[in-house]
């Protein structure tokens, strides 16, 4: 039955997918190969990440390489990605939000900046690991 309670799908229910038809399918499909063909848990046999830590939640992942090129030369992928990845940063942004991301665009950039910048560390870590370093005799480089 619908429900406005988070928890809800948590014990004994499902979120139930976007899209109608089609984003059942697609989501059905996921977990055929996420949770069914890699012995995972799948549908409601996945528990709760948040309640009952003790009893093994059962998420299961799945990762998938393609080759392009049998499917389409190289080039014409990259193209055609370019052209996506075009069209979605032109569509109209909701308001309050300044540009769309597309996925891994925003890891990508913070990598970018990092390589650049540096990797941000918390003052007590940096303290922490300066005052281990100087115990060990090793010169930290920052």
């Amino acid at each position: 039955m619908p429900t406005d309670d988070p928890n809800a799908a948590a014990h004994e229910g499902l979120i139930q997918p976007f899209g109608g038809y089609k984003g059942y399918g697609l989501s059905l499909l996921i977990d055929i190969l996420t949770g069914v063909l890699s012995g995972g848990g799948f549908s409601t046999h996945v528990k709760t990440l948040y309640k009952q830590i003790e009893v093994p939640s059962h998420v299961a992942h799945t990762c998938a390489a393609l080759r392009i090129d049998t499917f389409m030369p190289l080039a014409e992928f990259r193209r055609r990605m370019d052209e996506i990845i075009q069209l979605m940063h032109s569509c109209p942004a909701a308001p309050g939000v300044e540009r769309i991301f597309v996925p891994g665009e925003i890891e990508h950039e913070t990598e970018q900046r990092r390589r650049v910048e540096g990797i941000p560390l918390n003052v007590g870590l940096l303290d922490e690991l300066r005052a281990l370093g100087a115990g060990l005799g090793v010169k930290p480089p920052f």
